[in-house]
C-alpha cells in the first residue's frame, strides 16, 4: 500500500501516473539522441509508433525517424527558399547527416539564432507528419505531411513557445559567470528545502570554472527548476548541487537521494521542472539528462562555454592554415597554427590541446614519423590526431594511430564537421 503524507493524500510510486510526454517533446528528444541506441532505445516513441515488440527498437525508431525526414522530402521544381525545403534540408543535415548547428546555419545562410526557430518548426511539422501517419493526431487537420500549425500557436502552449522565443531574442547574445548564479539558486532554495526537511549542500567550487553562453537569469531559472524539482522529490533527503567543465562544456549536476523513509513524493523523470529546464536549456544547445540511481534521482544541466577548445594544426603551407583558421572562425574552436613540424612534438607536449590536426608531406620529418613520436610520447599520447593530406590513404592513417583523416582539399564543412566529431568522442571518454 502507498505511503500517505501528513495531508493523508498518497505519496510514492502509486500517487499519480505521470503524463505521457508530449509527442513533439519525445521526437526532440529522440532526433537528439539518434545515434545513442541506449537512449533511443528508453524513447516513449518506441511504444507509441508500435516498435516495442521490434527485435531491435532502437534501430527501429532510427529507421523510422530517418525515413519520415525522406518522407518530407519536397518534390523536384519546389522553391529553394520554401519553408518545406528548410524544414527538410535542417532535420536531414543536422539529425540524420549529423551535421554541426554551425554548418547547417553556414548552409542556410542565417544565424545559429534563426536557425533554432528554423529547427522548432521543422520538427514540429516531423512531429504531424509522423502522428498522422501512425494514426496518433490529435486533431482532424488533413492537410498533408506539412499541415499549418497555427493551431499549435495558440493556447497555453503556444504561450509558453512565444515566451521560449521572446527569451532567445532578448538575452540570446549574454552570458553567466556561473559560481555566483549557483550560490543565489540555493540560497533561493533553502526555504523550500527547509519545508521539505531537506539538507541543500553546495558542493566544491572549481579551480578554474569558465562563463557559459547562457543569460544569468535564464542560468538561474535552469538550475532553480533542477534543484526544486529534486527537493519535492526527495522529502527529508540530501541534495546537492555541483559544477565541472569539460570540452567547451559546463555541467550542472544535481544528486538527490531520499531520507530514512525513502518516500518519493511525486514522479521524477517528466517533471514540469525538469521539462522546462530542459527547454531553457535547448534554447542556448544546452542539454538536461534526469536519471534515476537506486532511490535517488541525478539530473544535470550541461551548456556551452565561452572557454573555446583548443586545436593544433601542423601544416607548414601558411596559406592551408589561413584556410583552416578562417573554417573555424566564430566557433568554440581556437586553432593554433604550427609551421615547423621538427619542433612539433615539443609544441603539442606543451600545449595539450584536444585535438591535433596533421599534414604529411612535410620538409625536414614527414606527418607519419610524426604521428608515430606524438602516439608513443607520454605527454601527447593520449591526444586524438586528425591526418589531413593530399594522399589517398586513410586505412594507412588509421591503422598508425590517427583518430580521423581527411583528404585534402576540404571543405569547410568537411572539416569542421570532423573536427566536432572528434571533439566530441573525446567529451564521451
Amino acid at each position: 500500500m502507498a505511503r500517505r503524507t501528513d495531508g493523508g493524500h498518497p505519496i510514492g510510486r502509486m500517487a499519480d501516473i505521470p503524463p505521457p510526454v508530449p509527442f513533439e517533446v519525445a521526437l526532440r528528444r529522440a532526433l537528439a539522441d539518434l545515434f545513442d541506441p541506449v537512449a533511443l532505445r528508453k524513447s516513449p516513441l518506441v511504444e507509441r509508433l508500435g516498435l516495442a515488440e521490434h527485435p531491435n527498437p532502437a534501430s527501429a525508431l532510427r529507421t523510422e525517424i530517418v525515413a519520415a525526414i525522406e518522407a518530407l522530402r519536397p518534390a523536384q521544381g519546389a522553391p529553394a527558399g520554401a519553408a518545406a525545403q528548410r524544414y527538410y534540408q535542417i532535420l536531414s543535415q543536422r539529425y540524420a547527416q549529423q551535421y554541426t548547428q554551425q554548418d547547417v546555419a553556414n548552409q542556410l545562410g542565417i544565424s545559429p539564432r534563426h536557425l533554432r526557430r528554423e529547427q522548432v518548426a521543422a520538427i514540429r511539422a516531423l512531429a504531424e507528419y509522423l502522428e498522422h501517419r501512425h494514426g496518433l493526431a490529435a486533431h482532424d487537420d488533413a492537410a498533408g505531411p506539412l499541415p499549418e500549425s497555427a493551431a499549435r500557436s495558440s493556447g497555453p502552449g503556444g504561450d509558453v513557445e512565444r515566451e521560449m522565443l521572446w527569451l532567445e531574442d532578448s538575452q540570446g547574445d549574454q552570458k553567466a559567470e556561473v559560481w555566483p548564479v549557483l550560490e543565489d539558486a540555493v540560497h533561493l532554495a533553502q526555504a523550500l528545502a527547509r519545508q521539505h526537511r531537506v539538507t541543500l549542500v553546495l558542493g566544491d567550487r572549481p579551480a578554474s570554472l569558465p562563463e557559459v553562453s547562457v543569460a544569468p537569469t535564464i542560468l538561474k531559472q535552469i538550475v532553480l527548476n533542477l534543484l526544486t524539482t529534486a527537493i519535492q522529490a526527495m522529502p527529508q533527503g540530501e541534495t546537492v548541487l555541483e559544477v565541472a567543465s569539460r570540452h567547451g562544456q559546463v555541467t550542472v549536476c544535481v544528486r538527490a537521494r531520499p531520507g530514512a523513509a525513502g518516500a518519493c513524493g511525486r514522479p521524477l523523470l517528466d517533471d514540469a521542472g525538469i521539462t522546462m529546464a530542459r527547454r531553457l536549456a535547448e534554447l542556448f544547445d544546452g542539454k538536461v539528462v534526469a536519471s534515476t540511481k537506486g532511490e535517488g534521482l541525478i539530473v544535470s544541466a550541461s551548456l556551452p562555454s565561452v572557454e573555446q577548445v583548443l586545436v593544433v594544426a601542423i601544416e607548414d603551407n601558411a596559406d592551408t592554415l589561413q584556410l583552416w583558421q578562417r573554417y573555424v572562425q566564430d566557433s568554440h574552436i581556437s586553432l593554433v597554427p604550427v609551421r615547423e613540424p621538427v619542433t612539433a612534438l615539443q609544441a603539442v607536449a606543451k600545449l595539450q590541446p584536444q585535438l591535433v590536426v596533421l599534414d604529411v608531406m612535410m620538409p625536414g620529418i614527414d606527418g607519419w614519423d610524426l604521428l608515430a613520436q606524438i602516439r608513443h610520447h607520454p605527454e601527447t599520447s593520449d591526444i586524438p590526431v586528425i591526418v589531413c593530406t593530399v594522399l589517398p590513404q586513410r586505412e594507412l592513417a588509421l591503422s598508425l594511430g590517427a583518430s580521423g583523416f581527411i583528404r585534402k582539399p576540404t571543405t569547410r564543412q568537411e572539416f569542421r564537421s570532423q573536427l566536432e566529431r572528434q571533439l566530441a568522442a573525446v567529451e564521451r571518454r
